[in-house]
């Protein structure tokens, strides 16, 4: 199969729905050599979270340089995310090539009578076999739904499990009271393991102790009541959390201070069995975490947000958020839910806040609740409603009415926000179609020089660099850079944004100082320093992804013959260094297969 047959043959198998029950599972890996046994898990359950604490555990084990498996559900912006490691999405060629695997175990199935496996299913084996095949020192799985049943809880090799918040969700599947839900939750839990838990509803978090007794596991919790020095931002944040002093996270949302000290707990746990993790790279690590849609700001002016805040748990957190950062400012909703949840309670958080509200649906889900439906039940709220027939139509009316100092907020399903993120940058750019290019992007490019923390890098690094005789990392080194990957872009017909590549050009270097005072390796540091420089100078978050992933791989032997941005800027920053014609280039350290000694690299 190529990339295109193996995504058609797993839509195929979307038909059967979500079943809970382990035994297609068991049969379909050992099919396929059981990889899962390979494997080292930290196992992650609960209603509210799960993904945020899988973003802080597996971006901060990745910065120490542990090979990390991630796999999430579902998935908001592109289906490959849902399997990664080392933050990178699994690779086409992979994907296609472990489908092929797949579906030849599923036809012995079919063969042998057995029921075939779900969707679902299919995706878990198949970030087993890709796991397998990278090596990775340790998986950072998330569960699909509950835990006791959920496909994932096939593995037999998990070191620890997180288990975070637990409320009312899925409670026709999983229980109509806290308990029985706790108790699908707790079914992760395996023997002689260290479970780490958040805050729980007293029934709940008996349920869980209960649980680690049975299986003789050591069991600590997140104690909320050691979080001081809280510093609430909607787009840094900073806290303290036992011996944890002034942790600084990039995520927003006043409920992403538990889950980091949450996460906080994992990492002490983890570093009880042997992993190394050093302070700073934990501190690192956190500040480098991203998590889109969930209390994600994509734009300024109006800032428009968007959160999965998809049952009333997440719908009071995410009201507590918008109280907490924008009291007083006038709201605008665009919602949509899915018909099996509990949408009247989510209208009922949420909807008195809202100045005007769009409603919409996700096309082609059964599951979608439709959009004149929903806006009726809002109605009996609010009345300051519609609907719409699509989300683009939606983004458009309601930027229309907004100002500049107003809030939108997307929210409800997951299904439908990465969608909306395009809609909201279509939008942008038809407002920008009349503006010239040079213009808009000198606007941003030059906003990137003028910013204080991007000046201050640079002086440092001329301070800390001032004696030295070899290639420097100036101004004149960001430009060169930033000019010869123009040059390959026009060259070569890649089409990529020239302000995405002069903004990369500008940062990728920068934590060049973190480097030399700290041994942080410059290119991670770069790419955290990046972040919040690109927030304050108006880059959307798709483009802020994209720069920040091109800093990240701009030293990556295996980023040099890609066609994208990253490529792009690796191949610049070799050319750019011209030791054929440098005075200095014998006394250089440099290895020869490191040095540029000709003119084509």
């Amino acid at each position: 199969m190529d990339y295109k047959q193996a995504r058609e043959y797993l839509n195929g198998l979307s038909g059967k729905g979500s079943i809970l029950g382990l035994e297609r599972m068991r049969s379909l890996l050992e099919l396929l050599g059981n990889p899962q046994d390979k494997l080292r898990f930290i196992h992650i359950s609960g209603t509210n979270g799960k993904g945020s604490v899988l973003a802080y555990i597996s971006t901060v084990l990745t910065g120490a340089g542990y090979k990390t498996g991630r796999y999430i559900s579902p998935t908001l912006f592109s289906y490959r995310e849902r399997i990664q490691v080392d933050e990178k999405e699994i690779e086409r060629e992979s994907l296609a090539c472990h489908v092929t695997s797949i579906s030849e175990a599923i036809e012995k199935m079919k063969a042998m009578g057995e029921d075939i496996p779900t969707l679902f299913e299919a995706e878990t084996a198949l970030a087993f076999l890709y796991f397998m095949e990278k090596q990775c020192d340790i998986v950072v799985l998330e569960t699909g739904l509950g835990g006791k049943e959920d496909a994932t809880n096939v593995i037999s090799t998990a070191i620890l499990e997180i288990i975070t918040s637990i409320s009312m969700d899925h409670t026709a599947i999983l229980g109509d009271t806290i308990e029985k839900i706790a108790a699908e939750k707790a079914g992760i839990i395996k023997d002689n393991t260290i479970v780490v838990s958040a805050h729980q509803h007293p029934e709940a978090e008996k349920v869980i102790i209960e649980t680690c007794l049975k299986k003789n596991c050591s069991f600590q919790k997140a104690d909320y009541s050691r979080i001081s020095d809280i510093c609430y931002d909607y787009e840094k944040q900073s806290f303290s959390y036992r011996s944890w002093k002034n942790v600084s996270i990039s995520l927003a949302g006043s409920y992403q201070i538990q889950n980091a000290a949450l996460a906080l707990e994992a990492v002490e746990a983890l570093r009880k069995i042997g992993f190394s993790l050093s302070d700073r790279q934990v501190y690192d690590g956190f500040l480098r975490t991203r998590w889109r849609g969930r209390f994600t700001v994509i734009r300024k002016n109006p800032v428009v947000i968007l959160d999965g805040a998809h049952n009333p748990s997440a719908a009071e957190e995410l009201r507590k958020s918008l109280d907490l950062y924008f009291k007083g400012k006038n709201l605008y909703y665009i919602f949509g839910m899915f018909k099996d949840k509990d949408y009247k309670k989510v209208i009922e958080i949420t909807a008195p806040l809202a100045r005007h509200i769009i409603t919409i649906e996700t096309k082609d889900n059964p599951r979608a609740m439709p959009a004149k439906e929903l806006a009726e039940a809002v109605a009996e709220i609010n009345p300051s409603v519609e609907s719409s027939e699509s989300i683009y139509q939606a983004v458009s009316e309601t930027m229309s009415l907004a100002s500049e100092e107003d809030i939108i907020v997307v929210f409800g399903s997951l299904s439908f926000l990465g969608e909306a993120e395009k809609s909201v940058a279509k939008y942008r750019k038809a407002l920008c179609s009349n503006v010239s290019e040079k213009g808009h992007i000198m606007e941003r490019v030059n906003k990137i020089c003028a910013h204080s923390l991007w000046k201050s890098c640079v002086e440092i690094i001329n301070e800390l660099e001032k004696e030295r005789i070899f290639c420097g990392h100036d101004i004149s080194h960001f430009l060169d850079v930033a000019r010869l990957a123009y040059i390959e872009n026009l060259e070569r017909n890649l089409n990529i944004s020239k302000e995405l590549i002069y903004a990369a050009a500008l940062l990728h270097d920068i934590g060049r100082q973190l480097e030399y005072l700290e041994n942080i390796p410059h290119d991670k540091a770069s790419a955290m320093l990046a972040g919040d420089i690109l927030k304050d100078c108006g880059f959307e978050l798709h483009e802020q992804n994209e720069i920040i992933t091109a800093i990240a791989q701009h030293r990556n032997p295996e980023t040099a013959k890609r066609d994208n941005l990253a490529g792009l800027i690796y191949r610049a920053d070799k050319k750019s260094r011209q030791c054929l014609f440098c005075k200095s280039e014998k006394l250089c350290s440099w290895s020869i297969n490191k040095k540029n000694l000709n003119l084509n690299v």
